[in-house]
């Protein structure tokens, strides 16, 4: 005899599934959603818990919680091809979904980033453990590290907080202008030339 419910052995309440499937930067989205892909076979019961834009940003790390489990694999195939096939549909529908691309970094970025980890590190937590502390998710933290999220006043003042770490940034510039002279005026002189 078949189980009804796909979530018989996960120790959370539907209600509370239900949520953390609709918030992909949760830390337990991935291993749920995983689950759920892996038993129940209906693509329209799945997106009715999962938006396909997350099932398709997130489908790697729900992909490797499928092949984690040698009962569940031959579900990986199916689950790829109705991936790659809702990402060109989003896309035709001028949906963005990130792929990882070439990060360019400049001298502030990276230091930024620098301290940012090593804030992490002087508390002595892992990725994981400072995502669930912040309530975000590790490919955030992970994001922030390697300068593919961009880091927000608040994350910072968050950081410092929980761990108890200092992080001061300073702001300079290597760009020097170039100051041109026209025939009226001085150089930052206002006012005095025409539509000025």
């Amino acid at each position: 005899m078949k189980r009804q419910n796909w979530h018989w052995d996960i120790n959370l309440s539907y209600g509370k599934i239900k949520e953390i499937l609709k918030r992909e930067d949760d830390p337990r989205f991935p291993r749920l959603a995983g689950a759920l892909l892996s038993r129940v076979p209906e693509p329209a019961e799945v997106f009715g818990l999962i938006s396909p834009a997350a099932f398709c940003r997130r489908y790697r790390a729900i992909e490797r919680e499928i092949l984690s489990d040698e009962w569940t694999r031959e579900k990986a195939a199916f689950w790829k091809a109705t991936c790659l096939r809702l990402s060109r549909e989003l896309r035709e529908r001028g949906e963005k979904i990130r792929k990882p691309g070439k990060i360019k970094l400049d001298d502030f970025d990276r230091t930024l980033v620098s301290k940012i980890k090593q804030c992490r590190k002087n508390a002595l937590l892992s990725q994981k453990e400072l995502a669930q502390w912040m309530g975000l998710s590790q490919q955030y933290i992970s994001g922030v590290e390697t300068g593919r999220e961009r880091v927000t006043i608040d994350f910072l003042k968050r950081l410092a907080g929980m761990t108890h770490q200092p992080i001061e940034i300073v702001f300079q510039t290597n760009y020097s202008p170039e100051i041109r002279r026209s025939g009226r005026g001085r150089p930052g002189s206002r006012g005095r030339g025409r539509g000025g």
